[in-house]
């Protein structure tokens, strides 16, 4: 089914929630929400203010972040730029996002411009050269 996206965990909570008025309400959303957030983003817990006898939690590793998941931007490609707007199907490759929305095409659009413009933007993403040519050329490449 649809389920409507939110701007704000506040946002969420109160539509979903305020009207709740027993576990699960607006508070116990919220609760969850900053628990879920933090152990997503790797951070550690809030301080406390007065000393306690057993230690914090470790600090959190360095490790980098999980990388975005592919959505169409519905012209030519699949991208994974993390700025889907919620509501779009999301892939764990470009050729599964590819296939689901461009297989189908038989124009400018298809699966082979996909995947040709799914690898220049990852290679612009990643700051990497077009691949070189096997013969020489009149004009430099880019």
């Amino acid at each position: 089914g649809y389920e409507p996206m939110h701007d704000t965990l506040e946002a969420c909570c109160t539509y979903h929630h305020g009207w709740i008025d027993a576990p699960g309400d607006y508070e116990d959303c919220i609760a969850e929400g900053m628990e879920s957030l933090r152990d997503r983003l790797g951070l550690t817990k809030s301080p406390t203010y007065i000393p306690t006898r057993q230690p914090s939690d470790p600090p959190t590793s360095l490790s980098p972040t999980a990388a975005c998941l592919y959505y169409t931007n519905y012209n030519t490609q699949c991208v994974n730029d993390c700025m889907q707007k919620g509501y779009e199907p999301m892939h764990d490759s470009l050729v599964a996002c590819c296939i689901f929305h461009h297989d189908w095409i038989e124009a400018p659009g298809d699966y082979s411009d996909c995947i040709a413009g799914g690898m220049e933007s990852e290679r612009d993403r990643l700051g990497l050269t077009k691949s070189p040519t096997y013969i020489p050329t009149r004009q430099p490449s880019d």
